[in-house]
């Protein structure tokens, strides 16, 4: 370059300082030797002209690319990029040059095969927690198993995945296979924290509400309760002026929760009292929309009319005297 004792025209200064900023990603030597070529060659072209170097030149930009091109170095971004390259190659060198990555890379390398069993299990469990939610995901007889269908569907999907993901595995892919598979192990791993949610949320779930084993009867259930030799689905109350009354918890003569014992059903709607037990008694029952956590009509009841009661007093004066042949109730007549 010039010898900073020479006088130096401020336009070639400042040309040549936006054509130095545009090949600062060059290397040291070859940045200097292209300067120096530029710096003669402004100094000459001010001699000749008062006008700016720009309206000769064009902009530094663009005169430091040609500069580029006639040298026969990459342009900026393919340097940029190199560089970046660089920098992430010595980065790594610094990284396996340490004595305890080897050991690690190794460990992790034989844990290949179990990822590759694991992936195929996330696959089919994300596909159905997307598709029903953590209400209907997990098959509630087979533990850890998503629900395809059935509890036993679901295990031979994640059985046929898990081997197409092994077989997968084991095969040599290419650069652009290889960058495929990245792409889809991130997705995965990254599904690790919904999918088990989901299953945390299902498994809790089951222990709040155990399941109940359902019996099919050729006559009318012993268990339940029955209305004319059909067995009572839902139950609907009315209070004295005809409306129908929600969550109303009904007994028997002797303090037993009245429950219908109609099994487990992932769609009913469960309600649980302050003590995280399920109220199997809560009535009338309500059934979420297939898919969903929502009940579409929470008003339903059935096609009757309810007349309002008329009032009657209940205190003694409204009480019929016992005749001499009428008994008092004993103890133990349940009340009513």
């Amino acid at each position: 370059m010039v010898n900073s004792t020479t006088t130096v025209d401020p336009r070639v200064a400042t040309y040549l300082a936006g054509v130095a900023a545009a090949l600062d990603d060059l290397r040291r030597g070859d940045r200097e030797e292209l300067l120096e070529e530029v710096e003669e060659h402004l100094a000459d072209l001010a001699g000749e002209s008062a006008a700016p170097l720009t309206s000769r030149l064009g902009e530094p930009e663009v005169y430091a690319a040609e500069l580029r091109a006639s040298a026969g170095l990459p342009p900026r971004e393919r340097a940029s990029r190199a560089a970046l390259s660089r920098t992430v190659g010595v980065a790594r060198a610094a990284v396996m040059a340490q004595p305890w990555v080897r050991p690690v890379l190794d460990f992790l390398t034989s844990l290949r095969p179990l990822w590759w069993v694991a992936r195929g299990w996330l696959l089919v469990s994300l596909i159905s927690v997307v598709q029903w939610g953590s209400w209907g995901a997990w098959s509630q007889r087979l533990p850890v198993v998503p629900h395809v269908g059935s509890g036993l569907m679901g295990l031979l999907a994640v059985l046929a995945v898990a081997v197409v993901s092994v077989q997968i595995g084991r095969r040599a892919w290419g650069p652009r296979g290889r960058r495929l598979l990245i792409g889809v192990n991130t997705v995965l791993a990254l599904a690790v924290i919904p999918v088990l949610a989901s299953l945390s949320e299902a498994t809790a779930r089951n222990v709040r509400e155990p399941q109940v084993a359902v019996s099919y009867y050729p006559q009318a259930p012993h268990q339940g309760v029955t209305s004319r030799g059909d067995q009572v689905r839902n139950i609907y109350a009315y209070d004295a002026a005809g409306r129908l009354l929600t969550d109303v918890r009904l007994y028997d003569d002797v303090g037993r929760p009245l429950d219908l014992q109609l099994g487990q059903d992932p769609d009913r709607r469960a309600l649980f009292d302050t003590q995280g037990q399920v109220a199997t008694n809560a009535y009338p029952l309500r059934y979420f929309e297939p898919g969903t956590r929502v009940v579409a009509d929470p008003s339903a009841g059935p096609q009757v009319v309810v007349p309002p009661l008329v009032p009657q007093p209940m205190g003694a004066s409204a009480t019929p005297a016992p005749s001499a042949t009428t008994s008092a109730p004993s103890a133990t007549t349940p009340a009513r």
